[in-house]
């Protein structure tokens, strides 16, 4: 059964009322907060985990928050950031001994594929992990465009929506966003953007389930032919050590253009399902 998981950091957008009108925030106005999102290949989504800028909770920041599903989590931090006790807590929500997913894969082991920032993870995530049935299994750094499934095909959905619900708020005259109403935007946006087909949809455009690397291959077509095409024969090939200053302005005229394409390095997880 394998899971995939990261974050997404929002703007939390605050309108201010100036003399009977509503006015869109400045920069100085904002804050952000924390949505932290698994999927799992099987099309299914686990409740999110919500991260404010805050020193301690209040209240009434729930009050006005109806039906809150059972284990969806809220957590504080200095920035509004994830950090290793935030991600130990979520780890221990979503892959402990009582979890859902727990539950769904019974005797299995489950596979966490997750972004490797130091921020996240610590020994202490990886020993809950392997003391759980999880392998944690990180992605190479910078390669979430091609191997994070959320990134792919769930967050451009997420941002579209989330930015759409703000819009109808703004038209509507409604307050801005908030700490109490936050979650209330969020409930609307996850349903669109968390659908069966758009999760899996994820896991198949990042080569991860089902497994095929050649998908992450064919978006990178120069590199991929440079390893095995040859130099044309028409071509005139000059040595390196070769100086600018002693060609002939026929040999300047042949010079072919070199396109030069950083490696992305793939990191394949084979999930039971």
């Amino acid at each position: 059964m394998g899971f995939i998981a990261t974050e997404k950091v929002i703007d939390v957008v605050h309108q201010a009322r100036r003399g009977g009108k509503l006015y869109r925030s400045q920069p100085g106005d904002r804050e952000f907060a924390t949505v932290i999102e698994g999927i799992c290949a099987n099309g299914s989504a686990l409740d999110p985990m919500i991260i404010f800028k805050a020193k301690d909770f209040c209240e009434e920041w729930f009050e006005d928050v109806p039906d809150i599903p059972q284990n969806l989590l809220f957590g504080k931090s200095s920035n509004g950031w994830t950090d290793k006790k935030m991600s130990l807590r979520w780890l221990t929500a979503k892959f402990g001994p009582s979890s859902a997913t727990k539950k769904k894969a019974g005797e299995r082991y489950r596979i966490l594929l997750s972004d490797g920032y130091n921020s996240h993870i610590n020994i202490s995530f990886l020993e809950y992990c392997i003391n759980n049935k999880a392998i944690p299994i990180c992605l190479p750094p910078h390669t979430s465009d091609h191997l994070q499934s959320l990134d792919i095909s769930v967050f451009s959905t997420y941002q579209h929506a989330y930015r759409a619900e703000l819009q109808d708020r703004f038209e509507s005259h409604d307050r801005g966003v908030g700490k109490r109403n936050f979650y209330q935007i969020i409930s609307k946006v996850r349903p669109i953007a968390l659908t069966p087909e758009i999760i899996t949809s994820g896991f198949w455009h990042s080569g991860i389930i089902p497994s095929d690397g050649s998908i992450i291959l064919d978006r990178l077509p120069n590199e991929h032919k440079a390893r095995h095409e040859s130099p044309s024969p028409n071509k005139t090939t000059i040595s390196p050590v070769c100086e600018l200053s002693n060609l002939e302005v026929s040999e300047v005229k042949q010079m072919p253009s070199f396109v030069t394409c950083q490696q992305v390095p793939l990191a394949v997880g084979v999930a039971a399902m």
